[in-house]
């Protein structure tokens, strides 16, 4: 995001803070990796191609590292946090915990209606899909979130919502390293998202956990590949 997107974003966030906007613009080149992890964090450059002064941008670097998406060195610097194997296989195993151990609640909870929706939302990624020229893999990750925030949601727990939003913002960044291989790996993942759905489908709680586990860990073996 460079100067003239940021005015853009600025005059279409109009009741919103610096530091909110600061922070969203930096959030989106890290997400992004438009910011690589691991890179140094130049503050006066970021003052000069963001147009932000320093006390907002420190305010976003401070949110920003709230969520671990930024870390500081004593005397050495702000840094993009780096994207560790460790953090990886945590995210995942994390990610499964709390749809293993929700399976039964969710299924007893899936209505109809619901599952109508999951069915809307796979058939737009199934349309993505198609579109292999021009596929657009931010929507679809938008919609992976979706698909499985809406499960999750089926548990009436809030507190696993609430891990699951704040897992999903490490998840997108780590999704986003396998952007040059992309379709391969969506079009797998939709396969499984359809046998995720048709374990709803069934109410079948053992076929769901099955269905789950095999996504979660076919998606962790082809990060861990590339972290």
């Amino acid at each position: 995001m460079n100067r003239s997107q940021i005015r853009m974003a600025t005059d279409n966030q109009k009741g919103k803070s610096l530091t909110d906007i600061a922070y969203q613009a930096l959030r989106e080149q890290i997400m992004e990796h438009t910011l690589r992890p691991g890179e140094k964090l130049d503050i006066e450059e970021l003052k000069t191609s963001l147009g932000f002064s320093r006390a907002p941008l420190g305010d976003a670097l401070n949110r920003l590292k709230a969520e671990g998406l930024v870390i500081s060195r004593q005397r050495v610097g702000t840094f993009v946090a780096p994207i560790a194997k460790e953090m990886v296989e945590e995210a995942f195993e994390a990610r499964l915990m709390i749809e293993q151990w929700t399976a039964d609640t969710i299924i007893r909870n899936v209505s109809n209606r619901q599952l109508e929706t999951l069915s809307v939302l796979l058939q737009e990624a199934s349309e993505l899909l198609d579109n292999s020229k021009n596929f657009n893999f931010k929507r679809f990750t938008e919609i992976d979130h979706q698909f499985h925030l809406i499960i999750i949601q089926f548990s009436e727990h809030q507190i696993f919502e609430k891990w699951f939003k704040e897992l999903n913002t490490h998840m997108i960044r780590i999704r986003n390293l396998y952007r040059g291989d992309a379709l391969t790996r969506s079009k797998e993942g939709h396969r499984e998202h359809l046998d995720i759905l048709e374990a709803l489908k069934q109410r079948d709680a053992e076929k769901f956990r099955k269905a789950s586990a095999i996504h979660l860990n076919q998606s962790k073996a082809c990060t861990l590949r590339l972290a």
